[in-house]
């Protein structure tokens, strides 16, 4: 099975242009409890665009992705470089 980090979908800029300001280190970026500092990554976190991932709705098919948030605001599907994924297409770039 292949991993974001070789995925053509894994990116960091999203198409829609409402979300083109958001980095997933923005979005995903936990505070330092003593200094209030955000903790530097270990490893890069990226958005998932594949044309599979519904927002807040149910999948048509068994072999999509959904993801749930608790508002309609905004919600993404973030994952890790060694995240697997049955829907991975290599990437040519």
């Amino acid at each position: 099975m292949g991993t974001c980090a070789t995925c053509h979908w894994w990116r960091e800029a999203n198409p829609k242009p409402s979300h083109t300001h958001l980095r997933a280190e923005d979005v995903c970026a936990p505070l330092d409890p003593d200094t209030y500092e955000p903790i530097p990554p270990v490893f890069p976190l990226r958005f998932c665009w594949h044309p599979m991932v519904c927002m807040n709705e149910r999948p048509p098919e068994p072999s999509w992705v959904v993801v749930i948030d608790a508002s309609d605001y905004y919600a993404a599907l973030l994952t890790g470089p060694d995240f697997g994924c049955v829907h991975h297409e290599r990437s040519t770039g």
